[in-house]
């Protein structure tokens, strides 16, 4: 797993989600997991925060002793910087794509409680002496 190649301190911040994680014998997709990570960090301090949205991986020395390094070529460069998509911080797309999940879910359940609903077609008879009854009350 990626864990063991985290600093300390990222692991320390994420624990009490890869705790839960290992309690219930998880496997979490890329999308449950950054869903798990962004309410985690809702309850994480400030100094926590901070860190982790400053946290950039280390080079791979490993990687280093290659001879061959590569490179994007300048057409792909001017591609990447006309694409509108990568000019936003990638914690803002996780963030917008976490709301729209979100939206989507919820839409959903609107959906299947309204079709459940619409499958409810009981309407009791009341009488029409119950009706004035109830009517006398108010």
């Amino acid at each position: 797993m990626f864990v063991e190649h985290l600093p300390h301190e990222v692991v320390k911040v994420l624990e009490p989600l890869l705790r839960e994680i290992e309690d219930y014998n998880e496997t979490l997709d890329e999308d449950e997991f950054v869903a798990s990570s962004l309410e985690l960090i809702k309850t994480v301090s400030n100094a926590d925060k901070n860190y982790l949205l400053s946290y950039k991986p280390h080079s791979f020395d490993k990687y280093d002793k290659f001879s061959h390094h590569p490179e994007i070529n300048p057409v792909s460069k001017a591609i990447l910087a006309e694409d509108e998509l990568y000019k936003v911080p990638v914690e803002h797309r996780l963030l917008a794509h976490g709301k729209h999940r979100d939206h989507k879910l919820q839409k959903l359940k609107d959906q299947a409680q309204a079709q459940e609903l619409s499958e409810c077609t009981f309407e009791p008879e009341i009488s029409h002496n119950s009706s004035l009854f109830a009517s006398q009350r108010k």
